[in-house]
């Protein structure tokens, strides 16, 4: 119960998954509604290179059949109408299961923060609380409008692609998927090296916000101090290590993305060398129109694997958003009550001290060995030096601390024994 609200850990991609997914049921509804849509679309869309194929076979042949070539027009025309309202109630769907989940996530995460003990509150700067609440969440929520639904849109695409060039060009697809272990190795590479980057970005981030939020409120105690360039020189390391952590992350992006597309003219260049040389030695329709057809799916296969890069970009950001709303989220309060803690109904306003010591750090004593009895309706004033410890004594009361020795009463009870909502 010593966890501090800044702890710096490593969950693992299952655990925090599990986490979002409690917050995802009540929403599991809607959210599987708009997966069905998104398969249908996706199934549509990969139907458009075939009609392709269809029409440039008819349009090669001698006696051009007009009305084949209007029905096909009318599917495409149809396709791409139901694609659009299919879509369109998608991203309705995302929106309302996404702002759902971030509402709850936020009030859970403030509720959190009001019950933790002001000792660990004033253990980590607001300005990393204030990150976690605001920033982080904004983060959260593109992981539930965007980039869940995206990412599998880009599976869902890369198998239904597959399966239609074996079912077009069996050949042409073997040579394409020889390409696949290579792709596959170095998108788990990206993953796990991009994840520790975003996890660097955010911590850099919250520091910096941290570090502007003492500095501005207390700007005046810097100036009395003459401490400008300190805080200044501070800041700027703070910055720097920002700076670095996004060019770090950027430099990874920038080596995926081009690779990508490199086995992507790669694989074209296959595609046509062997395929061409087919269609030109047969000089079949059939296989010069699967050789577009091919060049389309070769084209639909590799888009999602270069939107993958910046897919898994925000995935990993928001995956360490979300890693540090739940550092507070599991960081519980050192302040609990006890099994046999009671509801104090009615206050009659007795306080007594019996022999109370408290230290704020160590043995770095504030109050030391006291005592004193305050009777019910009875006023009393504590009068003494900065530091001698009157905010001390209230804050005990209220018991925002737990005292090292001693024993506080109210109405002759412990206050360790009355519930804090009392």
């Amino acid at each position: 119960m010593n966890n501090k609200l800044d702890n710096e850990r490593t969950m693992t991609n299952s655990v925090l998954f599990k986490k979002l997914y409690l917050y995802l049921k009540p929403e599991l509804g809607k959210f599987i509604l708009a997966i069905l849509m998104l398969m249908v679309t996706v199934g549509c869309s990969l139907a458009i290179p075939t009609l392709y194929g269809y029409t440039i076979e008819e349009m090669c042949k001698s006696t051009v059949d007009f009305n084949r070539i209007l029905s096909i027009t009318l599917i495409f025309v149809c396709i791409l109408v139901f694609t659009f309202i299919a879509e369109y109630l998608q991203a309705l769907l995302l929106q309302y299961t996404g702002q759902s989940i971030i509402y709850r996530v936020r009030m859970d995460v403030f509720k959190h923060i009001e019950y933790t003990s002001i000792e660990q509150i004033n253990q980590i700067p607001i300005g990393k609380l204030v990150t976690r609440v605001t920033n982080d969440t904004n983060a959260l929520n593109e992981l539930f409008t965007d980039v869940l639904i995206n990412l599998l849109r880009s599976l869902v695409t890369l198998v239904g692609v597959i399966i239609f060039m074996f079912i077009n060009n069996v050949k042409l697809a073997t040579y394409m998927v020889v390409l696949m272990p290579f792709i596959l190795v170095m998108t788990f590479a990206f993953n796990f090296w991009s994840r520790r980057a975003y996890r660097s970005v955010r911590k850099n981030l919250s520091e910096i916000n941290a570090s502007l939020s003492e500095n501005l409120s207390g700007m005046k105690i810097t100036q009395v101090f003459n401490a400008e360039n300190k805080q200044y020189n501070e800041f700027k390391q703070r910055n720097e290590r920002l700076r670095k952590s996004n060019l770090k992350q950027i430099l990874l992006f920038a080596i995926f993305r081009p690779t990508i597309y490199v086995c992507y003219l790669g694989t074209v260049v296959i595609v046509f060398w062997f395929g061409g040389k087919e269609a030109l030695a047969t000089s079949n329709l059939a296989a010069i129109s699967a050789l577009v057809v091919f060049e389309m799916y070769i084209d639909s296969f590799f888009n999602p694997i270069q939107q993958l890069s910046e897919q898994l970009n925000v995935l990993q950001s928001s995956l360490a958003s979300s890693e540090r709303i739940f550092e507070i989220l599991d960081t519980e309060s050192n302040i609990q009550d006890f099994d046999d803690s009671i509801e104090l109904e009615e206050l009659k306003g007795e306080i007594e001290f019996k022999n109370v010591w408290f230290a704020y750090e160590g043995e770095n004593w504030i109050l030391k060995d006291v005592s004193f009895h305050i009777k019910p309706k009875e006023v009393v004033a504590f009068v003494g030096a900065t530091g001698s410890g009157k905010t001390t004594i209230l804050s005990l009361i209220v018991r925002n601390y737990d005292i090292q020795k001693g024993q506080i009463l109210i109405d002759g009870i412990d206050v360790k024994h009355i519930k804090l909502a009392s």
